[in-house]
């Protein structure tokens, strides 16, 4: 069966050849390139089986449009730099999908009303609408990673969840106060 691929991105300017690509169901990423076919660079390679294929992308296809995870790093420069931001009062926004009881956030939304508004029940943030940071978490609901998204077709629809998540959703205070009135 063939595989189900997620476009990433390419740095060519032409549609031609670097692209990056990921596969859906594995979380592989397929690196679109140019075939390295000299013994002599080949035989330089760790690690490469009779059945592998190598191919050489600019460094930059990678950063710009490659995706991955990483373990969360509170004094990493990325909080240090959210931090800065928050401080000098630029907003970072959050939605988040809770289940009972609830927890305190920016936004929230019941999730059977996620489940109507067609909302993902991953946990993401999106920043300056060109970079998506998923939030994973393992069973026990304990931060595991994030997986980093650039690729612009697909950083759009987070968007547009982004903005159906917002239009569903109440600040955390109306929410909290609306459970007051019920308890």
């Amino acid at each position: 069966m063939a595989r189900q691929l997620r476009f990433n991105g390419t740095d060519s300017r032409n549609g031609a050849c670097p692209a990056v690509h990921e596969d859906v169901d594995s979380d592989e990423i397929i690196v679109q390139g140019r075939p390295l076919t000299d013994p002599a660079d080949l035989a330089q390679l760790q690690h490469f089986g009779p059945g592998d294929a190598a191919v050489a992308v600019p460094r930059e296809l990678l950063v710009n449009h490659g995706t991955g995870t990483a373990p969360m790093d509170i004094d990493s420069d990325w909080c240090r730099n959210i931090t800065s931001q928050t401080s000098a009062g630029k907003y970072v926004g959050r939605v988040r999908v809770i289940d009972q009881p609830p927890t305190e956030d920016a936004r929230c939304v019941w999730r059977q009303d996620a489940e109507r508004a067609h909302l993902p029940a991953e946990d993401f943030w999106l920043f300056d609408s060109r970079l998506v940071a998923i939030l994973r978490f393992d069973d026990e609901d304990a931060f595991h990673d994030v997986e980093v998204i650039t690729e612009p077709a697909e950083v759009l629809r987070y968007c547009q969840v982004r903005d159906r998540a917002t239009r569903a959703s109440v600040p955390y205070d109306q929410f909290a106060a609306r459970l007051a009135l019920k308890g």
